[in-house]
């Protein structure tokens, strides 16, 4: 048996859910920490991300240096992924705050790891190749040793390219549950 309670704040229109489990011998429910729940596209603002109506994207540019891996879970944790990009007005979007920024290049959530040349986002889709001015994933093998570079990185030229995963860059979170209901 499960049970759910909602708080709504109408002044920052937050919704709190609470879960819990009660034995069904119990009379007890011991709920779980509450999550937030956004409906609207302001709360991608309230949340510290930003918004770009063109693209209909709710982004933050993390200008910290991280390997990719590092830099996914920083996103899950922060309640987002790595960006995934899906149609030419987010790459838009993207590379013109990327240029705002000064940030030349930026992990994003893109990765061959799982099979060799088969570029999966972070979200499952496949890369669509269409939207991009030059891609160049073609395994970058100037790494001593291990020459697999499973892991994409955008230029504010908007090249899209594979690279070290364990290298370091700036990346940029996403949070689309912001967007949508």
């Amino acid at each position: 048996m499960s049970c759910y309670m909602f708080e709504f704040f109408p002044l920052i229109s937050v919704c709190h859910v609470f879960s819990g489990v009660a034995p069904s011998n119990s009379s007890t429910i011991n709920f779980s920490m509450s999550r937030k729940v956004h409906k609207e596209m302001t709360n991608c603002y309230r949340s510290g991300y930003t918004f770009d109506t063109r693209g209909s994207i709710c982004f933050k540019i993390v200008n910290r240096r991280r390997s990719w891996n590092e830099a996914k879970d920083a996103c899950i944790k922060d309640e987002g992924r790595l960006l995934v990009l899906s149609n030419t007005n987010q790459v838009n979007a993207i590379r013109k705050a990327m240029r705002s920024a000064s940030i030349r290049f930026v992990f994003v959530g893109l990765t061959d790891a799982a099979t060799e040349g088969r570029w999966i986002w972070v979200d499952g889709s496949r890369l669509d190749r269409h939207i991009w001015s030059k891609v160049a994933l073609n395994n970058y093998d100037d790494y001593p040793g291990d020459t697999d570079a499973d892991c994409a990185v955008l230029s504010s030229s908007n090249t899209l390219m594979d690279m070290h995963c364990n290298n370091s860059f700036p990346y940029i979170c996403e949070r689309p549950q912001l967007l949508y209901e």
